[in-house]
């Protein structure tokens, strides 16, 4: 990913959010379908914001999650914005 890359997604609309006490938060801001589905997010630890992108998984009853530092994230669960 280039650095205008990176700042496009910085400026992008957030389309649900999940803060944790223990990680701060995760801003995710683009969800791309594909053969593998993709979700694009700003990690914010502090004033700290770095851009990644995570696999996105399915469970056996079909609700979408992500993994952040191991813990599982079931989009349901996010805000949305």
């Amino acid at each position: 990913m280039t650095r205008q890359e990176k700042q496009e997604i910085l400026n992008s609309k957030t389309i649900a959010i999940y803060y944790d006490s223990l990680y701060s938060g995760f801003e995710l801001k683009r969800f791309q379908h594909g053969i593998i589905d993709i979700a694009t997010g700003v990690w914010r630890a502090g004033d700290k914001l770095t851009v990644h992108q995570v696999s996105v998984n399915y469970t056996s009853n079909g609700d979408a999650y992500i993994r952040i530092n191991g813990k599982r994230i079931k989009t349901s669960e996010m805000l949305r914005v």
